[in-house]
């Protein structure tokens, strides 16, 4: 991941506080990449682990819920819910931006039925829950007008994708 450090040390800070962390911003930006950094600097400070939850093909608000307990592995929402641990365990829920509202309610449900999961939330919009957490994620700083800085963090990444896409780079060119 590169340049996110201070937001990666916000995301810990704030799961170490809350239950409900949301990463939010633009579409591309980074929130997913930067879920996982967070969650892999921090699970093991959780008994069960992480757990990620993808929304991504899910493009009915009523799938949401079933989308959770079979990627958590059970039968069905109700299951999940009846089945409360002791244990701690982190819950990644990424790309809720297109069914915000179902997945605001079945995390709400599920932070209301048990009380050892903490969420770290993905989306372009907050889920609007009391005690969530927002950390709102910018773009990478660009380099001074003119500068070929390649210890830039944008500039860094440009020039990594560039390379993965096979594109002849050189660093010194204007």
């Amino acid at each position: 991941l590169i340049g996110r450090r201070a937001e990666i040390a916000q995301v810990v800070d704030r799961l170490a506080q809350r239950r409900l962390v949301t990463l939010i911003g633009p579409g591309g930006i980074g929130k997913t990449a930067l879920a996982r950094a967070a969650a892999a600097e921090v699970g093991d400070d959780y008994e069960l682990g992480t757990r990620v939850v993808d929304l991504t093909r899910i493009d009915t608000a009523d799938a949401v819920t079933s989308a959770l307990a079979g990627q958590l592995g059970f039968a069905s929402f109700d299951d999940l819910l009846a089945s409360p641990s002791e244990q701690a365990a982190l819950i990644v829920v990424d790309n809720c931006e297109h069914v915000t509202a179902a997945a605001a309610d079945a995390v709400a449900a599920l932070l209301d039925a048990c009380q050892s999961p903490t969420v770290l939330a993905t989306s372009r919009s907050p889920l609007d829950l009391p005690g969530e957490s927002l950390v709102v994620l910018g773009p990478l700083g660009l380099p001074e007008a003119g500068s070929h800085d390649v210890d830039n963090d944008s500039m860094r990444l440009f020039l990594d994708r560039a390379r993965d896409h096979r594109a002849v780079v050189n660093d010194e060119q204007p």
